[in-house]
């Protein structure tokens, strides 16, 4: 994204989407830290909204168009499901992938 590789991250292909994956945070996890963006391999002409569920609770959600992206920092402390959703937010013309990068969580 943006030029830079980003290790432990998640991609999702939307075709045209949405595409969404959750995980188990077992309630164990304080915070979660990552970038969010297009991968470079997107059409440019194609808008993504991420958003993130906590237990059924929208805790963030943004849009992003090619070469766009934002380091976030989010509070999950008590969360057991947490969703990772994106939706193309525009005509869909290609290939768009959504990046969730560099994932960490802390406890």
């Amino acid at each position: 994204m943006n030029g830079h590789n980003y290790p432990n991250s998640v991609v999702q292909y939307l075709d045209p989407g949405p595409d969404s994956v959750s995980y188990n945070l077992g309630r164990h996890w304080r915070m979660l830290n990552m970038t969010l963006g297009l991968s470079d391999k997107s059409t440019g002409n194609e808008a993504v909204q991420f958003q993130l569920t906590a237990d059924d609770r929208i805790i963030y959600t943004e849009d992003f168009k090619l070469g766009q992206s934002k380091y976030v920092k989010l509070n999950v402390t008590g969360v057991l499901r947490l969703d990772l959703t994106a939706t193309l937010a525009s005509d869909y013309i290609g290939d768009v992938y959504a990046d969730w990068c560099s994932a960490e969580l802390v406890s």
